[in-house]
């Protein structure tokens, strides 16, 4: 049986676990004088009593969040037409803000140029997060000016194409070699476009060409999809767009 350390006398020091295991220094060889350091576990040990685990049984799990595609893409959706929000007071805060770092001439910045100005101060100030709103604070700055005329009945449109297709994803994901649902801004940009809605802003479809192409090609499988169960007669979707449009 070995001392864990020497203290600066040269004293030997012994664990409480050691004693606690082995039995006294002097029982198994030892014959200098030595201490017993008592460790953090024999100290305080952790013990469970009924109490504890009683309660313990009954502390509310935290939820298990469960992530909706279609809540998303809506949420997406209101942004890019300038129907979102930034009502919560931790948003608000965070507008006001980056205001004070944004480009000193920004209102009279190019439509085509916005969304990458309101983008870089967005990434310098951490709100990597808020990419999704860039039009509803381009908005909320009136820098912009969003048409509200028609904002519902495409709103609605574009909704019911994209559950379509949110509907055969499982149908074409193996086409596509995805795993998950292609870019939702992408898909909710090309939806408003199918609808004629015009953008006040250029968003971009994504952030470079190949990534773009792929997107292309992706969603030109989901419509060729669609089209064939209708042919199919499995949906009636495109008659169900004639007739609304």
């Amino acid at each position: 049986m070995q001392p864990t350390y020497r203290d600066h006398t040269g004293r030997a020091i012994f664990s409480s676990s050691q004693v606690q295991k082995y039995g006294l220094p002097e029982n198994n060889g030892w014959s200098e004088t030595y201490l017993v350091a008592e460790e953090e576990a024999d100290t305080h040990p952790l013990t469970t009593t009924f109490k504890t685990a009683k309660e313990y049984a009954f502390v509310k799990q935290r939820e298990i969040h469960r992530y909706c595609r279609v809540s998303r893409f809506r949420s997406i959706l209101r942004h890019i037409m300038g129907n979102g929000s930034l009502s919560t007071k931790k948003s608000m805060n965070f507008l006001d803000d980056i205001v004070h770092d944004l480009p000193i001439l920004i209102k009279y910045t190019p439509p085509c140029l916005l969304w990458d100005e309101i983008r870089k101060t967005l990434k310098r100030n951490d709100g990597v997060k808020y990419y999704s709103r860039i039009p509803t604070i381009i908005k909320k700055l009136e820098l912009a000016n969003f048409d509200k005329s028609k904002n519902v009945h495409i709103f609605l449109r574009v909704m019911e194409d994209f559950r379509e297709m949110d509907r055969i994803f499982e149908l074409v994901k193996d086409d596509m070699q995805r795993t998950y649902f292609p870019s939702l801004r992408f898909t909710a940009l090309r939806l408003l476009d199918r609808h004629g809605y015009t953008i006040p802003i250029a968003i971009p479809y994504a952030r470079t060409s190949p990534r773009v192409d792929r997107l292309l090609k992706d969603y030109d499988i989901f419509w060729d999809k669609l089209r064939e169960l209708e042919n199919e007669g499995l949906i009636d979707f495109f008659n169900f767009y004639f007739i609304f449009s």
